[in-house]
């Protein structure tokens, strides 16, 4: 295979290895099948495009110890491809175990070969909400994926925090809660247009979040694993469509949304970021 690659001219190959490729249980160990390719790439001269970490790729032990940190669509579906952006915990873990990751890595010889670094943001790595072909159910329709109990709380407590009080809340949703606690997000089809747009603007900002700590997190892996004169480049995917206005426009009249919108495709934050 690598003969064939030199003979076409390329010389970088993306590879993908992740937390459950690394570790069977808590600190349990084991070396993948494709670690031999990228040792043999690397001794060869290969540079590395690599989409490391756990962020995209959490095994299915963790994830049957902790149901809560699953991202979940309306429908109830789970995502085995990335973890919850509003799980507490979430910040610490993807340090721990890209940590362990990349000590992997190292360890093996596969991080002097790493030219360029993806940031993982979402299934795949791709910064996006899930998509059916990122979960066990591919044929089922897009949904919204704020349905996961971190999600649900976190929710009303950012309105607490951007409007301070319930009245002021209620006279921008036009609704009568009497109490936080009662505040909750909205099926979708089920909401005041003032409702929808918080939902839909903390839908998005939720993930923007993430993505800038995400963006810092891995400077810092570089800063860690990487000599100043040999460090890679970091990598930040771009979806192949983008949220436009008028979609955002039409998701508040119907209080629901397009696949774009389920799964914010947020380009324009993304190459400004970037930049």
């Amino acid at each position: 295979r690598l003969n064939l690659y030199e003979q076409a001219g390329i010389g970088i190959l993306r590879v993908d290895l992740g937390w459950r490729d690394v570790e069977d249980a808590d600190g349990t160990i084991h070396a993948p099948l494709r670690l031999r390719l990228l040792q043999i790439a690397a001794r060869r001269g290969f540079q590395l495009m690599g989409n490391f970490g756990s962020f995209s790729g959490p095994p299915g032990w963790y994830l049957l110890q902790h149901p809560d940190a699953e991202i979940s669509n309306q429908s109830g579906l789970k995502s085995y491809n990335m973890l919850s952006y509003w799980d507490p915990e979430l910040h610490g873990v993807l340090e721990k175990k890209d940590a362990l990751v990349f000590d992997f890595l190292s360890k093996n010889g596969i991080l002097k070969s790493v030219a360029y670094l993806v940031v993982p943001f979402g299934p795949a790595g791709e910064p996006i909400y899930p998509v059916p072909w990122t979960t066990t159910a591919p044929s089922h329709p897009m949904r919204f994926w704020f349905f996961d109990v971190n999600a649900q709380v976190d929710f009303p407590r950012s309105m607490r925090a951007k409007y301070g009080t319930l009245e002021l809340a209620n006279a921008a949703w036009s609704s009568k809660f009497a109490t936080w606690g009662e505040v909750s997000i909205p099926i979708p089809g089920n909401s005041s247009a003032g409702l929808w747009s918080d939902v839909l603007d903390w839908y998005r900002d939720s993930k923007r979040k993430f993505i800038s700590w995400q963006v810092a997190h891995y400077q810092r892996l570089i800063a860690e694993y990487f000599p100043q004169s040999r460090a890679p480049k970091l990598v930040i995917q771009i979806p192949g469509n983008h949220l436009m206005a008028f979609e955002r426009a039409q998701a508040i009249v119907s209080r629901d949304g397009d696949d774009t919108i389920k799964m914010m495709s947020d380009s324009e934050f993304l190459l400004d970021l970037a930049h």
